[in-house]
């Protein structure tokens, strides 16, 4: 059972940064009108040192990499995410009111920052080692996705990552005292969330969880983790953005972080679409594999669920709030992905050995793919009875649906339809299915007619010395035969008393004495054998016409 997948990085506050765009994609807004002041508000107004703001101004920014600000006076790049949006990286400053001159971005008037409380760094080696112990479990779990069977993360970007975790460690010592302590404050911001994979369930079995409990669990991991995955990218262009070596230092742990979110990401969609977990269409039949549904008056019919499901598709946004966000998610992946990969080629010289994320291969077709899905026969309710006369309950017993008609009016065999439906609210399905059925009144010799058509069998006793089975096919239309095998005990030649054949032909009827019903039946070979069994649904009773009485079972 696969349950769910979570690989995300998480960096302090940067969630707030995550929006719909991405560096390079710029929404339809519109220029700033003569004369109108661009103001700009921060995603966080309150901040501590290596921490990432997003800022999202009223009018378009030029269309730039970037500009030089100042922050607390020191001189940093805000880069540009998309028409409206930029970030900056916050530099270690004395805690209170921060300024911000941003007139290169033509914004008059800055927004206010203030650097909270902290406590200093004096240990920046400790810093780095609790770092790298993130990294190097990470890399562990990552791994273990590209030995998965079903959708592998690539092994190239493992390597990538254990190929940065060394280049890190090499700069690390490049660095003067100083600027340890501020890379210390960058890396103490960053971690690798666990990454876990829960337990496929099978899509043959039958269990009476939804499957698409088990897609909307996948699905909203995959949002969830496209929300980290943007935000760790936006700051890799941050840090790409300026080449002092704090800043490469930040970049190789940003790059190694976002590689790791990318596959996570593109493991989660690239499961999704793996899945048939989307239920679009329903089949009843009633055990055994006939499509004719009979029902008896008050008497329980198994019936079995046969399910079609299909694969997540492009054109699934708007089906439901859920659908929409995971298309919309994986859009935002393909584009995250390519500016990650032309920054990443931009700055290769300072990853070292490390290779950008593999090619990203959109998985959400434009159409579904389909496939059988076994379905819990809990997962389905039945509706809109056609016959108001006819009540049909249900309940579920070993895994199978168990319908029971009743009606106080209806006598006769009467045809009538009702709907099976599935309904998953969270993912916008609603599947019903108009089903034909028979109802039948067992008060009725019609009804019993039917009962008996079948195989009989029993063991029995006659005549003292000869023990006998009976074996008794009754046909539609009163027809049939009965086979009647005898092991002589004694000098008796089974030959010369039933002849060669033991298969002879018999006609048989159905008449009501009292309450009861009776099936009456001839042997074609006695012409005066006609023996007489009162019916049950289970077996027939009969008394021979020399006297002794015996018993057929329905053979299933």
């Amino acid at each position: 059972m696969l349950a769910l997948l979570r690989s995300s990085f998480l960096w302090l506050g940067m969630l707030l940064c995550f929006s719909t765009c991405t560096k390079k994609e710029d929404p339809d807004g519109k220029p700033n009108p003569a004369g109108t002041a661009i103001t700009a508000t921060l995603d966080q107004n309150s901040v501590s040192p290596g921490q990432v703001v997003t800022l999202t101004v009223s009018a378009d920014l030029p269309a730039q990499e970037g500009w030089d600000i100042l922050v607390g006076g020191r001189k940093l790049r805000a880069v540009r995410l998309d028409a409206r949006r930029a970030c900056f990286l916050v530099p270690t400053l004395a805690p209170g009111p921060i300024s911000l001159e941003l007139s290169t971005m033509g914004i008059k008037a800055a927004p206010a920052l203030t650097m909270n409380s902290y406590t200093p760094i004096t240990d920046a080696a400790a810093v780095l080692t609790a770092f790298d112990g993130r990294m190097t479990k990470a890399i562990a779990q990552f791994e273990a996705l590209s030995k998965d069977t079903l959708s592998p993360v690539a092994a190239q970007d493992v390597a990538s990552v254990r190929s940065l975790q060394k280049t890190l460690a090499a700069q690390w010592q490049t660095l003067t005292p100083a600027e340890q302590i501020e890379a210390a404050y960058v890396l103490q911001k960053m971690t690798f969330q666990e990454i876990t994979i829960p337990q496929r369930r099978g899509v043959a079995g039958i269990t009476s969880a939804d499957p698409g409990n088990d897609f909307t669990a996948i699905g909203k991991a995959f949002v969830t983790t496209m929300a980290f995955t943007a935000a760790s990218i936006d700051a890799f262009f941050v840090f790409a953005a300026s080449p002092d070596p704090v800043s490469k230092l930040g970049a190789v742990a940003a790059a190694a972080v976002g590689i790791v979110s990318v596959g996570s990401s593109f493991k989660l969609i690239d499961e999704l679409c793996r899945r048939f977990d989307l239920i679009v269409d329903l089949k009843l039949f009633a055990l055994g594999g006939s499509s004719t549904l009979t029902l008896a008056q008050d008497q329980g019919t198994p019936a079995a669920i046969d399910a079609t499901g299909r694969t997540l598709a492009a054109s699934d946004a708007g089906k439901s709030s859920l659908l929409t966000s995971i298309v919309k998610a994986n859009e935002k992946l393909g584009s995250l992905h390519e500016a990650f990969v032309k920054t990443f080629e931009r700055i290769k010289a300072w990853l070292g050995s490390a290779n950008p994320p593999s090619t990203y291969i959109n998985p959400v077709k434009a159409a579904a793919a389909t496939g059988k899905r076994k379905l819990s026969a809990e997962l389905v309710r039945i509706q809109n009875v056609s016959n108001t006369a006819i009540t049909l309950a249900s309940s579920v017993v070993n895994n199978a649906l168990n319908l029971k008609a009743s009606s106080p009016t209806i006598k006769t065999d009467t045809p009538f339809t009702f709907d099976v439906v599935y309904e998953n609210a969270e993912l916008g399905i609603n599947v019903r299915r108009t089903l034909n059925a028979t109802f039948t009144n067992p008060d009725s010799i019609a009804y019993y007619s039917k009962l008996v058509q079948g195989n009989w069998v029993t063991t029995w006793h006659a005549y003292g010395s000869f023990h006998q089975e009976d074996v008794i096919v009754l046909q539609a239309n009163g027809q049939g035969k009965r086979l009647s095998v005898r092991t002589p005990t004694r000098s008796e030649d089974y030959t010369s008393k039933w002849g060669s054949d033991p298969f002879y032909d018999i006609t048989w009827s159905v008449y009501k004495s009292g309450n009861a019903y009776y099936l009456r039946f001839h042997d074609n070979r006695w012409t005066t054998s006609v023996q007489y069994g009162r019916i049950t649904p289970s077996k027939l009773e009969f008394k021979l016409d020399h006297g002794w009485a015996y018993t057929l079972n329905k053979k299933q």
